[in-house]
């Protein structure tokens, strides 16, 4: 959850990957866009099901 909220505060000017969304999005830089995005969803993905993992050994 907090990748996912770092990644909305930086569209709104708190810096980070949000913030980088946010310039390939003025600048029409659809690769890097998209390659952003893809990235998030990996690392949010793989972090949920790993936490899920790790609270069921619990």
């Amino acid at each position: 959850m907090n990748i996912r909220a770092a990644a909305i505060l930086g569209l709104v000017g708190a810096g980070g990957l949000g913030q980088q969304i946010h310039i390939a999005i003025s600048l029409f830089l659809e690769n890097q866009l998209l390659t952003l995005l893809i990235a998030i969803y990996i690392v949010v993905t793989v972090v949920d099901y790993l936490s899920a993992y790790l609270r069921s050994l619990l």
